[in-house]
């Protein structure tokens, strides 16, 4: 379900009802914490699928949840700490990574998605043309041993996105 909050949220969402999407206006730390929620599901079940060689979102939901639990805690953390650093100026970022301190409804939300979705393969182009706002922006932020690896195992050249390397351009 779309989720929208920005200036003009409530007619966006009005234009959707009209054509039979369901959509919600939120708030501000609802709007950080589903883009968090997003920004791991895209960066974890891609490289899981690849990393088992094009395995089901479902499968990978039912056989390996562990691996799910273990990338989100390395990787929530990350991100729990861009949103804490965005408060600064950012309504909702806060009260969002506060939110996200409790791993298991987060695990529970990717996992309920990946199973509502079972059959879908994530498609490893799409993941690496979009890399730099996925996977590479955690690279970027911090560099975790089990995303690296998996990454790795994967054929990606992570030193590409170590934040040392950004830091040059």
């Amino acid at each position: 379900m779309p989720e929208t909050c920005v200036r003009w949220a409530d007619h966006v969402a009005s234009i959707l009802a009209r054509g039979a999407v369901s959509c919600s206006v939120v708030g501000e730390s609802a709007m950080y914490r589903a883009l968090t929620e997003k920004a791991l599901w895209a960066s974890i079940f891609w490289l899981l699928s690849d990393a088992l060689g094009g395995a089901k979102v479902g499968d990978i939901a039912v056989r390996h949840r562990a691996d799910v639990e273990a990338l989100v805690n390395e990787l929530l953390p990350v991100l729990r700490g861009g949103l804490e650093a965005a408060s600064v100026n950012r309504a909702g970022a806060l009260e969002a990574a506060r939110s996200l301190r409790d791993h298991e409804p987060v695990v529970n939300a990717l996992l309920a998605y990946s199973e509502s979705i079972a059959n879908a393969v994530p498609s490893r182009e799409m993941a690496l043309a979009e890399f730099r706002w996925r996977n590479g922006a955690i690279l970027e932020m911090e560099s975790t041993p089990l995303h690296c690896s998996l990454l790795q195992r994967v054929g990606i050249d992570i030193a590409r996105y170590s934040k040392k390397q950004t830091e040059r351009f």
